[in-house]
Parts: C-alpha cells; structure tokens; sequence
C-alpha cells in the first residue's frame, strides 16, 4: 500500500492533481513537495 500512496503523492503535485474519483478513493494523499528550480536558462550547446 506504501507503494501506491507515494506513487498518488507524485501524481498529486503534477500540473493536473488528481482526479476526483482518486481523492475520495485516497482521503490522505499529500502531494509531493517539488524543489524550486532556480537556474532555468539552457547552456548554449556550441
């Protein structure tokens, strides 16, 4: 069970949460915390 609540964790702090039907199944679930990125320039590849 451990696996499927931090897989449901995951899936909850993603762009789109979660669905209703995976709240009511999973009352529990805390979304994951995600770092803030702080360096989002891309390196010149030349």
């Amino acid at each position: 069970m451990l696996i499927i609540f931090s897989e449901e964790s995951l899936r909850a702090s993603l762009n789109l949460g979660l669905s209703e039907s995976l709240k009511i199944a999973f009352p529990d679930i805390i979304p994951a915390i995600r770092p803030k990125v702080e360096n989002i320039t891309i390196p010149d590849g030349e």
